[in-house]
């Protein structure tokens, strides 16, 4: 069954599978599994997976956001502006790594230790959000990669932007999301 669950900026997409091979299919700043970065809605439906089309109002253009299911309880969703050109990859499936091995489900311990550059920020523009966020040189030519986590009981007063909220070393995260500024 495929869930949306609204937060900050993304919906996010989750799948219930966990890989069990250390070869996992890669989630970089080009693709997340089979899906690439600057594909037309045309070349999502060509691949003939299990696919959800719906439409979402925002401020400014309404977005189109496709949900694939790449396999079983394997979810990636794609968002495209009102151009038809995407501007985000994601996923809430630990089926997919980065080359350095992180997945979903890793805890925020654990991505510091693999991204010792990486930046940890928070906010409550558009809802509460919490995020790891890869640093620049792994990032490849896009606005940014990050992990997101979940916010629920946080305090409002420790997601303001430069606050701190703690120790956070044992919050897994629950989504990935590779995202860029449409041409």
């Amino acid at each position: 069954m495929l869930r949306a669950f609204g937060l900050a900026v993304a919906v996010l997409f989750t799948g219930n599978a966990t890989a069990q091979s250390a070869n996992l299919p890669l989630m970089s700043a080009d693709a997340i599994g089979p899906i690439k970065r600057g594909w037309v809605q045309s070349d999502i439906l060509v691949l003939g997976l299990p696919t959800e089309v719906r439409q979402e109002p925002t401020e400014g253009d309404p977005k189109t956001i496709y949900t694939i299911a790449v396999s079983e309880g394997v979810v990636v969703g794609v968002w495209f502006g009102s151009d038809d050109k995407p501007y985000v990859l994601e996923t809430s499936s630990p089926a997919f790594a980065t080359a350095e091995g992180a997945r979903v489900g890793d805890t925020m311990a654990r991505l510091k230790t693999l991204y010792p550059s990486g930046r940890v920020s928070s906010g409550l523009i558009e809802g509460a959000r919490l995020n790891f966020t890869l640093p620049a040189d792994s990032v490849g030519g896009v606005a940014g990669m990050s992990f997101a986590f979940e916010t629920e009981g946080l305090s409002d007063d420790c997601l303001r932007e430069g606050r701190s909220c703690g120790d956070l070393s044992a919050m897994k995260s629950k989504s990935f999301s590779v995202f860029w500024r449409p041409d």
